[in-house]
């Protein structure tokens, strides 16, 4: 069933962001490995302390990238 299958990739497939060429606060995250599950519990990108084009309301536009590590 897909529930098994989602179960099974989320187990075996990992995600790395990407955030070279971003501003400092998401250059922290560069390189982080996480498995997708893991990723989707915590979310880390956007960054929610991105300073990547703030603009007059304070929102910013994080240029964080997943990137597939299979």
């Amino acid at each position: 069933n897909i529930e098994e299958k989602t179960n099974l990739f989320c187990h075996l497939y990992k995600v790395k962001i990407n955030s070279s060429l971003s501003c400092n606060e998401c250059q922290k995250l560069d390189g982080k490995t996480y498995s997708i599950e893991k990723a989707l519990e915590d979310m880390p990108i956007p960054c929610k302390n991105c300073e990547h084009d703030k603009n007059e309301n304070g929102f910013s536009w994080c240029r964080c990238r997943w990137i597939a590590e299979l």
